[in-house]
């Protein structure tokens, strides 16, 4: 057979294996899938499109390594941006934030709009304790889009790790704004809630995402935290020898809180008579 036939016949089985690997992967049959794109990178070592679907694959099972593997020799094909934010995406799970930080800045001097890659730089800047820097990564995400819920999640997360309350619950209300019921969100806001000492609103709230969300055992948690902090609270509050007005009202919302309603308005009460 001559060459340039042989070749041609070569292509066409390396494509069809690429195809049944693609439709094998439609019916979330992994093992299959990887087994068509190594068949079909044996025909061709070169086949960018094969090595970076199988690391997909990889990853999905959790196969760092694997993956890692996959998109460097994808690399090896051809730089390519999805590429390379895919390596870094792998690096990112491992800790490996520099390696990580590498590859996206790679990925964008392809790219100068790579929304997501700007996204992920943030995380990777605010893992390597350089604020100033994710908050121009994810600003310039911003700037790309200024309604994207991944990059003002960001924001708000960012703002809370540097402890600006301010700043984040601002993004927050932009955020609820478009998801009110999100309970991400509003476990968001409980812990600025918390943070501002605001127990029995933050408790609230927490109880209030628990009885719409099946999916309560973070939610759970978060509570019982809570329920620690609020009984601590309150026997400082009845450690004092004397209690004001203030003292009674956040005494009679704690007990609100933990169930107690006829306590609670049994001290507010006393407080009402005492004021």
């Amino acid at each position: 057979m001559p060459p340039q036939s042989d070749y041609s016949e070569k292509l066409s089985q390396r494509n069809a294996l690429f195809e049944k690997a693609l439709q094998y992967e439609k019916e979330h049959k992994w093992k299959d899938a990887l087994k068509a794109y190594r068949e079909a990178l044996k025909l061709d070592t070169n086949f960018f499109e094969a090595w970076l679907n199988a690391g997909a694959i990889y990853s999905r099972q959790g196969k760092i390594q694997k993956a890692i593997d996959c998109y460097r020799q994808a690399l090896r094909c051809r730089q390519d941006k999805k590429a390379l934010y895919n390596l870094a995406s792998e690096f990112f799970k491992l800790s490996q934030y520099e390696e990580s930080q590498q590859m996206l800045e790679r990925a964008i001097s392809l790219d100068k709009d790579f929304l997501q890659a700007y996204i992920l730089l943030a995380y990777v800047y605010e893992k390597l304790r350089q604020s100033q820097k994710a908050e121009a990564a994810i600003k310039e995400a911003l700037r790309l889009d200024p309604e994207n819920y991944s990059a003002q999640l960001a924001l708000v997360l960012l703002y809370l790790e540097l402890d600006k309350k301010n700043m984040a619950a601002q993004y927050l209300e932009k955020l609820l704004q478009k998801k009110p019921k999100d309970s991400y969100l509003l476990r968001l806001k409980a812990k600025l809630l918390l943070q501002e000492n605001d127990l029995p609103q933050a408790i609230g709230l927490l109880q209030e995402i628990a009885s719409a969300d099946k999916r309560v055992n973070d939610i759970a948690k978060d509570l019982s935290h809570l329920q620690d902090i609020m009984r601590d609270k309150k026997q400082k509050i009845l450690d004092k020898k004397k209690l004001n007005k203030r003292d009674l009202f956040d005494l009679s919302m704690l007990e609100f809180f933990s169930g107690n309603p006829q306590r609670a308005l049994e001290i507010l009460s006393k407080g009402l008579r005492e004021g």
